[in-house]
């Protein structure tokens, strides 16, 4: 009805209710409603109208959201940790990136090597010598060979190789420099906050078919660690970009400060690394997702805080272990280290398929050429179908793990033998963690055998992503306590 607006007239409130239609015959029942009003007559009910109030916080949507009963009254991820930067891009991969640190060497050397002339590097790596809109090749060689020439003489190096997250669980090696457009985004704010002990939140605003959790890097991040862009949110900042002290100080926004004030927390000390994990929990907690997921379509996640000191040490804790089973480098007992658990030990186990010696050292063994992966028309790598094939689960498979399981093969002779089929389709970035990370490693891509460690990796990384599904009722224990404190 009117309602007064404060002014001495008057304004109508709306009224928002929603509907709709599914299925193959949604066109037809559309179309009766617009020539008759109703679908009498198609022997079908319509969908009744449900109340809607679109929400302002999620940007107004007009589409029911699920949403946590006060998930609109906790912080956004940017009002708790307040600096965040956008990742790296570079736009020219293929000569910027790679597995290998040598290669990625020699590959740079050449082409600061004056004595190379442009011609031949173009044949040697295209990717460099290629002209884009914002990027003239060989004007931006010729810059970068002759500050070479003048940091030489001063003793300073012409960029740097430094550790990349390249996708999730796909740290590879970056030629990074802060000059021209060589990087198309360089992101020179960022790339100083990345130290070692400094963690950081890697994340998305939104993402296309549902929300995934953060990763945890400690390396330089590419935008494409989640499909749909990236943002990294450091622990800690140094000095320059606070502009006052020598001491690195923490990423905590007022509110985040007055919330540890009120738990009689250290400010600088544990407890905003104890918050910092107590987001990573909250954020991998399955219920969270569940719970939230169309408020998470639309803008930031958004973290509850816990009531009590207590409560926040439980769950960054949980926090912990989750950042533990997301670092490739760090080793996790039963998980990575021996004595394994027997459910973990169970996961991705390398064999031949026929049962006879494995010899990792092998090339043809160790070469993946069951079409994981292919090189496009324009260079790009494009996910290929592979090969996995059903098999009963291990009975040392819990339920939480489902009660399917797949061998996934290298090539026709060595497998990674029971992975289960929840842990093959978990994804974070957007992406099927261990699919796309095999992409990349089917020798049409790579153009090499694995070594033995990579193979491990996989191996490792399932057993991982095993780990961390089997963590989900403890993580959801502690959500649950923060939501509800």
């Amino acid at each position: 009805g009117p309602k007064s607006s404060g002014g001495g007239g008057l304004r109508q409130m709306a009224d928002v209710r929603y509907r709709d239609f599914w299925g193959a015959s949604k066109l037809q029942k559309l179309d009766a409603l617009s020539q008759t009003g109703t679908l009498a007559g198609l022997g079908v009910e319509g969908p009744a109208y449900e109340p809607l109030e679109p929400q302002a916080p999620l940007s107004l949507p007009l589409l029911p959201r699920l949403t946590a009963e006060r998930y609109l009254d906790w912080p956004t991820l940017p009002e708790v940790f307040p600096a965040y930067f956008p990742a790296v891009f570079t736009a020219r991969d293929a000569a910027l990136v790679d597995v290998d640190r040598g290669a990625l060497e020699g590959r740079v050397a050449r082409y600061l090597d004056p004595s190379v002339p442009d011609a031949v590097l173009e044949a040697e790596a295209p990717a460099f010598m290629a002209d884009t809109r914002r990027f003239d090749a060989r004007e931006t060689r010729a810059a970068l060979i002759a500050a070479k020439r003048r940091n030489d003489l001063e003793g300073r190096p012409t960029g740097r190789i430094v550790r990349y997250l390249y996708r999730p669980f796909d740290t590879r090696w970056l030629y990074w420099i802060g000059e021209t457009k060589l990087l198309d985004e360089k992101r020179a704010d960022y790339v100083p906050q990345v130290f070692e002990g400094n963690p950081a939140l890697v994340t998305s605003q939104r993402f296309r078919r549902g929300f995934d959790p953060p990763v945890v890097g400690p390396e330089v991040a590419s935008l494409h660690v989640n499909e749909t862009g990236t943002s990294v949110f450091p622990l800690r900042l140094r000095p320059e970009l606070e502009g006052a002290g020598d001491a690195l100080r923490d990423n905590l926004s007022k509110t985040a400060r007055a919330y540890l004030a009120s738990l009689g927390g250290d400010l600088e000390g544990a407890t905003a690394e104890a918050l910092f994990h107590h987001a990573l929990a909250v954020l991998h907690a399955p219920a969270y997702a569940a719970e939230n997921a169309g408020a998470l379509k639309q803008d930031w996640p958004r973290v509850p805080l816990p009531a009590t000191a207590a409560a926040l040490r439980v769950s960054a804790a949980l926090g912990l272990e989750v950042a533990a089973l997301l670092d490739p480098d760090a080793p996790v007992p039963g998980v990575t280290r021996h004595p394994l658990r027997p459910e973990i030990a169970a996961v991705a186990r390398v064999e031949r398929a026929d049962g006879g010696m494995l010899d990792l050292e092998d090339a043809a063994q160790a070469t993946v050429d069951a079409r994981w992966g292919y090189l496009g028309s324009r260079g790009q790598t494009m996910p290929g179908p592979g090969r996995t094939v059903e098999r009963p689960a291990p009975a040392a498979q819990p339920a939480a793990l489902g009660a399917d399981a797949l061998d996934v093969y290298l090539n026709d002779d060595v497998r990674w033998a029971a992975v289960p089929r929840a842990v093959w389709e978990m994804t974070l970035g957007g992406y099927p963690v261990l699919k796309k990370w095999l992409s990349y490693r089917d020798v049409a891509v790579l153009g090499r055998p694995l070594r033995p460690a990579e193979i491990d990796h996989l191996r490792d990384t399932a057993r991982r992503l095993a780990a961390l599904r089997l963590l989900g009722p403890a993580l959801d224990a502690g959500y649950r306590n923060a939501a509800d404190g």
